[in-house]
């Protein structure tokens, strides 16, 4: 969600201002990932926030198994990539799309 902001440094301020419960799950998958991961990285301990990163998967993948495996229902995971969705059993997913989160629901 940050790298589609025009300020992603607005979206770690804002969480922690808000005293927002969240993990932030960062790509750090790819060597091209690493610039970001790097300044986001600095930007979650500048504001205290719960940042990891995900070094063997896509982001969006990650973040649904720490749902899953930490939280469960009453949490969800906020994304711009539908595949998220696919993956999710009991965390709710929400896709960031147009400045408006919108819950994504698997059809069977």
């Amino acid at each position: 969600v940050a790298t589609s902001l025009s300020k992603p440094e607005e979206l770690f301020k804002s969480a922690a201002e808000a005293g927002l419960d969240a993990v932030f799950v960062i790509d750090a998958w790819h060597e091209s990932h690493m610039p970001l991961a790097r300044r986001y990285l600095e930007l979650c301990r500048r504001h205290m926030l719960d940042c990891r990163l995900s070094e063997q998967k896509p982001a969006e993948v990650y973040a649904v198994e720490l749902c899953e495996a930490e939280c469960g229902e009453g949490c969800a995971v906020v994304t711009r990539d539908y595949d998220a969705v696919i993956r999710a059993g009991r965390c709710a997913v929400l896709i960031f799309r147009g400045g408006k989160f919108w819950r994504a629901v698997r059809h069977l």
